[in-house]
């Protein structure tokens, strides 16, 4: 469901990149999903390694959650069943063991309009150059 959720959001950040303006950064948002959805089809545990991609993690949980609670039968049927299949809490906390993308989180939902659920539009006019820099930055080469 992961997968999944990384290709639908990877697909909606692409539609939501012509209404805004700063194409470059839905370029690496749309890259980081798509990193983290490769990942999974090799059967690797994503390890984040910006705020980016910690940042699509966390969306692509909660989209697999509701995409769980939605169609989850449609998705999982002739798979073997696991008491982890829904263990979505779990998840967050192994493939995000910090809450440095919290914030994050809270003001693209907060600033979220209509039915969507998160604004990268509304993160991107947020974002100073510099702030988008960090964004980005791999851990450990903030102050390089």
């Amino acid at each position: 469901m992961l997968v999944i959720a990384g290709t639908t959001l990877a697909e909606q950040v692409r539609a939501e990149a012509s209404h805004g303006c700063s194409p470059v950064f839905f370029h690496h948002v749309v890259r980081a999903f798509e990193r983290l959805v490769e990942t999974l089809n090799r059967g690797a545990r994503p390890q984040p390694s910006n705020v980016a991609e910690q940042l699509c993690t966390h969306l692509m949980i909660t989209q697999a959650r509701e995409l769980a609670c939605v169609a989850g039968e449609v998705y999982v049927t002739g798979l073997p069943i696991s008491g982890y299949d829904y263990n979505f809490p779990r998840l967050y906390d192994t493939l995000l063991p910090d809450d440095e993308h919290d914030h994050l989180v809270e003001m693209g939902e907060a600033l979220a309009a209509g039915e969507a659920a998160f604004s990268f539009i509304a993160l991107a006019d947020l974002m100073s150059r510099e702030a988008m820099n960090a964004f980005f930055a791999t851990f450990g080469t903030e102050n390089a």
